[in-house]
């Protein structure tokens, strides 16, 4: 994988730019091959200011021929130049997809990771909660213990309020369990 050529500010794609300037290259010559076709007119018909009229008809075959060249190759870059701008085109739709899809992928990215925070912090909370809860639950565990044991030491206990801690005590175990 080759990496971008940095220009200034502006990262320059090697392969696409490879591509373009292969382009440019074959545009350039096409139209040096234009220039050339119009100086060889020209200095035909330099050339024919200069003859007699003898010659003329000889040099005026080789100008017609001259003129059907250039306009030859006049089309074919007419024709070269259309397809290249469809080309360029074609490219230019492409690359404006391909930034909005990135651009629509770069918000979802960023949708996504901030909803994972969020949803983080929501674990942080709760698991901090429940530890909370827990902990809680453990003191009032304890507390109804010793009262469990100072009711069950007295002389005259009541039965009946010994049985309602004991069933709290099952409760509070019940929950500190339910929450680990």
């Amino acid at each position: 994988m080759t990496l971008p050529l940095q220009l200034d500010d502006v990262l320059v794609d090697r392969n696409k730019s490879a591509l373009f300037l292969y382009y440019l290259g074959r545009s350039a010559q096409k139209l040096k091959e234009k220039e050339i076709a119009k100086k060889k007119l020209e200095i035909t018909l330099k050339q024919l200011r200069k003859l007699s009229t003898k010659e003329i008809s000889k040099h005026l075959d080789i100008l017609e021929k001259h003129l059907k060249e250039t306009l030859q190759k006049e089309r074919r870059l007419l024709t070269t130049q259309e397809k290249e701008e469809m080309f360029l085109d074609s490219l230019a739709k492409k690359i404006d997809l391909l930034q909005h899809k990135l651009t629509r992928y770069q918000k979802t990215q960023n949708l996504r990771k901030k909803r994972i925070k969020e949803l983080e912090e929501k674990m942080k909370l709760t698991l901090a909660s429940k530890k909370e809860k827990i902990t809680i639950l453990k003191e009032d565990l304890k507390r109804l213990k010793t009262l469990y044991n100072s009711v069950k030491n007295k002389k005259n206990f009541d039965k009946r309020r010994l049985k309602k801690i004991a069933d709290r005590i099952l409760k509070i175990k019940e929950k500190i369990d339910a929450l680990k």
